[in-house]
């Protein structure tokens, strides 16, 4: 992979972290909880396609890491629900 990629790859995660450092500072963003999470998902998209380079793996192993995609939002959203239902 060339380094110019991985440099905007980089920075393009950078960019993720500091949006979701300002909207955590400013508190008149009505909807702060989703656009924090969205940028996460971002910046995980962006570290599982580029530097763990699902892009060129094989089939196996995309399908396994959606798998665990899939495990951890099940995890994450069994509290989640627990919580909205009392």
């Amino acid at each position: 992979m060339s380094t110019l990629r991985l440099t905007l790859v980089y920075l393009g995660a950078l960019g993720l972290l500091g949006t979701t450092i300002l909207t955590s500072l400013t508190g008149s963003i009505p909807y702060r909880g989703p656009v924090i999470m969205v940028c996460a998902i971002g910046e995980a998209g962006l570290v599982m396609a580029y530097f763990v380079e699902l892009k060129t793996s094989r089939a196996l192993i995309r399908l396994f890491a959606l798998g665990t995609v899939f495990w951890l939002l099940l995890l994450f959203s069994a509290p989640l629900i627990d919580r909205l239902t009392r």
